[in-house]
C-alpha cells in the first residue's frame, strides 16, 4: 500500500533539525527456485475467463529455458488434452508468449509472442489481454508490445485444470526461473490508461474494474504455504514444492517523503503570505535508503521510490538561522 508522507523544514542556526519517517514498500514476493516449485490454485469457474480477459504479474527472470510457464490453466502433458490458456516465457528466450484455445486442444490454439524481450534479472511489468474474435495484445512495462487481429479465436476454453503460478505443466524444465510477485486475472479488457496508471499500485476497489477482478495475488503473507486471493473470490494458492518467500523489490507501491523549507520570519510554524521559501538547501535522507537534494526554487523536496522502513530527513547546518518548528524529532 503506498504512504506518501510530507514534513516541512524551517530555517534555523543551532542544531540539525530532523524528524523520523515511516514509508510502506511493496511487500513479498514468491521465489521460484527449483524444479517443479509452483503456486497451485484449485479448479475454480471464476478463472474459466471465455470471451475477455486481461492477466497482468511483475516477473523477475535469471534466465531462460524451454517453456517457462508464469501463469497457467492447462496440463499440456497428454497432447494439450483440457488446456485453456498459458502465459510464458517463449523457448529460450526473454520474449512471452501467451497461448489459448478454444476447444482444449493444440489444433484449436492461437498463439502470440511478443516481438520485444523482458530484461533478465530486473523487474518486468507484463499484460496480456483476449478479445473475443476481435484481437490479443501484450503490453510490457506499461507500453504495447505488439496486438494480432487475424483470425482471432471466439473463445478459450473452459479447462479443469488448476490454475499455476510459476509453471508451464508437469515437466521439470518448465518450471520459472525468477521472482513473481502481484499476479491478476480480469474476465475483461482493461482499456490502457487503467493497465497503465495502476500497473505499480496494489489493487482497492476504487479500481475501476474491480468488480471484474477473478484473481489476486499479492503474496505479502511472508511464511505458511498459502497464499490468499486478494479478488474475494476465494481462490487461495498453494505453495508446492517450497518456493521461497521473498522480500519484494518490484517497483511498485513505493512510498515517498518530502516537503517545503520557508522562513518562518514570525516563528509560529506556519507558512504565511510574505514569508519566502528557501531554495538550494541541503536536505538529507538516511535510513532504508541514503540520499541527498538541494530544495528547488520554491523550497521544495521530495525523496522517492522508498522502500518499507523508518527513514530520517534533516537538513544541513547553516550559519545564522535557527530553527522554529517542528520538534528535533517527530513521527509521521
Amino acid at each position: 500500500m503506498q504512504q506518501v508522507l510530507s514534513g516541512f523544514l524551517k530555517a534555523f542556526i543551532l542544531g540539525c533539525f530532523s524528524y523520523v519517517a515511516l514509508a510502506q514498500g511493496p511487500g513479498n514476493a514468491i521465489n521460484f527456485t527449483g524444479a517443479n516449485n509452483i503456486v497451485e490454485i484449485a479448479d475454480n469457474g471464476s478463472l474459466d475467463v471465455n470471451d475477455s480477459v486481461t492477466i497482468e504479474a511483475w516477473v523477475y527472470p535469471t534466465g531462460t529455458d524451454s517453456y517457462n510457464g508464469i501463469v497457467s490453466k492447462s496440463l499440456f502433458t497428454d497432447a494439450f488434452h483440457g488446456s485453456a490458456y498459458v502465459l510464458r516465457l517463449y523457448d529460450n528466450t526473454a520474449r512471452i508468449q501467451f497461448w489459448i484455445s478454444r476447444d482444449g486442444e493444440e489444433t484449436g490454439s492461437y498463439i502470440t509472442t511478443s516481438a520485444g524481450a523482458l530484461i533478465i534479472n530486473q523487474w518486468n511489468h507484463i499484460a496480456v489481454q483476449f478479445a473475443s474474435s476481435q484481437f490479443t495484445r501484450m503490453y510490457i512495462n506499461g507500453a504495447l508490445d505488439i496486438e494480432r487481429t487475424d483470425a482471432v479465436i471466439d473463445t478459450i476454453f473452459n479447462s479443469s485444470e488448476s490454475f499455476r503460478i510459476g509453471k508451464n505443466n508437469n515437466a521439470a524444465e518448465n518450471s520459472f526461473p525468477g521472482m513473481i510477485d502481484e499476479v491478476r486475472i480480469w474476465n475483461a479488457v482493461l482499456d490502457v490508461s487503467t493497465l497503465q496508471s495502476w500497473r505499480k499500485k496494489t489493487l482497492i476497489a476504487s479500481h475501476p474494474n474491480f468488480s471484474n477482478l477473478v484473481g489476486y495475488w499479492k503474496f505479502d503473507e511472508g511464511s505458511g504455504t498459502t497464499t490468499a486471493d486478494g479478488s474475494g473470490g476465494g481462490n487461495t494458492g498453494t505453495l508446492v514444492n517450497s518456493p521461497a518467500w521473498v522480500i519484494s523489490t518490484a517497483p511498485l507501491d513505493l512510498g515517498s517523503i518530502g516537503g517545503m523549507k520557508w522562513n518562518d520570519a514570525n516563528g509560529n510554524g506556519v507558512k504565511e503570505l510574505g514569508e519566502n521559501t528557501l531554495s538550494n538547501w541541503k536536505i538529507r535522507l538516511a535510513g532504508a535508503k541514503t540520499d541527498s537534494q538541494l530544495t528547488d526554487v520554491n523550497g521544495n523536496y521530495s525523496f522517492t521510490e522508498l522502500f518499507e522502513g523508518s527513514y530520517t530527513v534533516s537538513e544541513e547546518l547553516q550559519s545564522t538561522w535557527t530553527q522554529t518548528a517542528p520538534p528535533v524529532t517527530r513521527n509521521v
